[in-house]
């Protein structure tokens, strides 16, 4: 669910419109939740590939609404958790996303 509202923003702001309109901003809340209960969760269990995945797209959302402090620390994290794994195709979409900050 995470990665669908994160898709819902991601096309609403490329059609022009802000994060501040308020169909998007429950997205937001709704997505960083998601994300939030999944590196929870996957931490939990050990999973530290959906860790950093999650990670990632939590660092997304955060950029997307203009928190790059936060999307910094959590791309940062997905970054570590990624190249622990040498999960090469997400950690090469983490750093892409972490350099575009």
């Amino acid at each position: 669910m995470a990665r669908v509202y994160a898709l819902l923003i991601e096309n609403a702001l490329q059609t022009g419109e802000t994060a501040e309109a308020p169909h998007i901003k429950g997205w937001v809340q709704k997505s960083l939740g998601w994300f939030r209960t999944s590196v929870a969760e996957a931490e939990a269990v050990g999973a530290d590939g959906i860790r950093g995945q999650a990670l990632m797209g939590l660092g997304t959302v955060l950029a997307a609404t203009g928190d790059t402090a936060t999307a910094r620390e959590a791309l940062d994290s997905s970054v570590i958790a990624l190249e622990s794994l040498k999960a090469s195709h997400h950690l090469a979409k983490a750093r892409e996303r972490l350099a575009a900050l």
